[in-house]
């Protein structure tokens, strides 16, 4: 007998493309049999840009938050309504994800600037927030079928990355994604690259040192049998991803740039050490094309998709 599974989605910032491509995705997926669709957010999400929910309904359950009084929400450009609304429905989440009703989560895009703007609160992304909400370590991982990329720093400076290269925060790091490689994608031992920080992962010093931090984590987790190597020169490692079960880049454009380059349209975000699942489209608001029916949704159907064979593999 199969299991059945209760997969939360946010709409995201509805001025933006998550309304369009949440519904067209569900629209194109099958749901597992014993298995619902819960989507956080209100109908007006979706009458704003004439997508009718009946056309899904059997898919989903509607969570109600209501939030947005007026009608006509500005489509397509940063405002306070729609930025407000989008953050509450990502708060009832998080309080459903607590009481233990759920055990994932797909998020639609939100717009930082406009959380941080109008309602006055430091927002760096869900990621972030959920490391917070749930006082847990998180690993940020982007993937797409076999093809998978990890980064040890996520939004900050790139002038900051060297200090957040310690030892510790490689091996708590390294730590959840090993056991998440093992637990969510079946990986009995998996293959890990590490990228260095350096052109040519410093040459032997001649381009900077840093790389030495690196080379004592790597063999301290050799010793315990882990299957990773590195620090490799960060302009090829990517050329010979199919070696590896997965890339761990030190700094978010030095992985995103390749991931995103072959699979934009396609891949996910993966909250790894989190209590439950988490993935969402790797893209975001996409203001310039909101309510234009022109957003792909491939990105957000296969972040459900993976949510859902995520939560079978942690059953």
């Amino acid at each position: 007998m199969s299991k059945s599974f209760k997969l939360l989605i946010t709409l995201g910032d509805a001025a933006g493309i998550g309304p369009e491509v949440v519904f067209k995705s569900i629209l194109n997926i099958k749901v597992p049999k014993n298995s619902k669709l819960y989507i956080v957010g209100e109908e007006v999400c979706f009458k704003r840009y004439k997508l009718n929910l009946k056309e899904i309904s059997k898919k989903i359950e509607l969570i109600r938050v209501r939030v947005l009084k007026n009608k006509k929400f500005p489509i397509g450009r940063l405002n306070p309504f729609t930025s407000k609304a989008g953050f509450l429905y990502l708060k009832e989440a998080v309080r459903l994800l607590k009481k233990g009703e759920f055990k994932g989560i797909v998020t639609a895009p939100l717009n930082k600037e406009g959380i941080s703007r109008f309602l006055k609160i430091d927002f760096k992304g869900h990621t972030d927030f959920f490391e917070k909400e749930f006082k847990r370590k998180t690993v940020m991982l982007f993937s797409y079928k076999d093809f998978r990329v990890s980064l040890l720093t996520r939004h900050i400076p790139l002038r900051k990355v060297f200090l957040k290269l310690t030892q510790t925060n490689l091996k708590e790091h390294l730590e959840i994604l090993v056991s998440s490689l093992k637990k969510l994608f079946k990986i009995k031992d998996p293959k890990i690259g590490v990228c260095g920080l350096n052109p040519h992962a410093g040459e032997s010093g001649k381009f900077g040192d840093e790389e030495r931090i690196l080379e004592d984590v790597i063999k301290n987790f050799k010793r315990k049998g882990i299957k990773i190597t590195g620090p490799f020169s960060p302009d090829t490692i990517f050329v010979h991803w199919k070696k590896f079960d997965c890339i761990l880049s030190l700094y978010h454009d030095q992985g995103l740039i390749p991931f995103k380059l072959l699979f934009f349209n396609k891949g996910t975000n993966i909250s790894l050490g989190l209590p439950f699942v988490r993935t969402s489209p790797i893209h975001g608001t996409a203001f310039d094309i909101a309510g234009k029916n022109k957003a792909d949704f491939n990105s957000m159907k296969n972040s459900i998709l993976e949510a859902i064979k995520l939560l079978k593999n942690a059953s």
